[in-house]
């Protein structure tokens, strides 16, 4: 597989590309890859879904608790 995150994002395997499907999707996945080979904190993925300003700390928290 072959991850490209500059320019319009895709995924390409053997057999042709990868619907990525929803931009939720797509920014999940660039939050993951960004991160290779380490966790990434569910703050940072909860941050990287959210398209307005992120919530504060105690909402956050409330998510991750949820």
């Amino acid at each position: 597989m072959k991850f490209h995150l500059l320019g319009a994002m895709s995924v390409a395997t053997e057999s042709g590309d990868l619907s990525l499907g929803p931009a939720e999707r797509r920014s999940l996945l660039a939050a993951l890859l960004l991160n290779p080979n380490a966790p990434v904190p569910m703050s940072h993925l909860v941050d990287a879904l959210r398209e307005d300003e992120p919530p504060a700390r105690e909402v956050r928290d409330e998510l991750l608790d949820a």
